[in-house]
């Protein structure tokens, strides 16, 4: 018989901080706004998606953490940093062809790195491998 054997693995992708209009206290133009929007997804899209197909076969994301690496010591809230990056989760989900309501964000741990702002999204997965007994 086919038995699945899940195997836990963790994926980095990185991307740049969220645009400053994607936060949620920033009331900014729908049109730059709506265009963030899009560009966050389609980055995150990509990115997951470069990861994704070196994988050997199919998998499940259980959830994610932010680390963001800010310029200045002036971290965002981490509720902000979480709903800045909606369109990343988005994008993430698109890539693996699994609705974003089935994992969430499990934690956010915020450095200084001035020399290179950026945000690594850490996806843990379960790898569903085929054990033919």
């Amino acid at each position: 018989s086919c038995r699945v054997h899940p195997v836990p693995m963790q994926i980095t992708i990185t991307l740049s901080l969220p645009h400053k209009c994607l936060r949620p206290n920033v009331r900014s133009h729908w049109a730059p706004k709506s265009r963030a929007i899009k560009q966050a997804r389609q980055d995150a899209q990509q990115a997951a998606f470069e990861r994704f197909k070196e994988l050997s076969g199919p998998f499940l994301i259980n959830h994610y953490f932010l680390h963001p690496f800010y310029a200045t010591a002036r971290f965002c809230f981490d509720d902000n940093i979480i709903a800045s990056c909606k369109s990343y989760r988005d994008g993430i989900a698109d890539a693996a062809n699994q609705d974003d309501r089935s994992f969430r964000c499990a934690g956010v741990v915020p450095e200084k790195d001035s020399k290179n702002p950026r945000l690594e999204i850490i996806i843990d997965i379960t790898l569903l491998i085929d054990h033919n007994d």
